[in-house]
């Protein structure tokens, strides 16, 4: 069975943002982890608001779109 395109893009992504996370969290320096970063900088409503907006185009439905 052939990988879609957007399934291996994504799968990708994740696999890069995991690899970055063990490397921030094993490289010992302070407040460079992905889980670190999301807390600093989620703190200002703006960026809150704007990653709910960001995150809710994914599923947004389109009219008529069935499965």
């Amino acid at each position: 069975m052939p990988v879609k395109k957007t399934a291996a893009a994504w799968l990708i992504a994740i696999a890069a943002l995991l690899a970055y996370e063990m490397w921030a969290v094993l490289n010992g320096t302070p407040g460079d982890t992905l889980s670190e970063a999301v807390w600093k900088y989620g703190q200002h409503p703006m960026i809150a608001f704007a990653v709910g907006v960001c995150v809710g185009h994914f599923w947004w439905q389109g009219k008529g779109k069935t499965k």
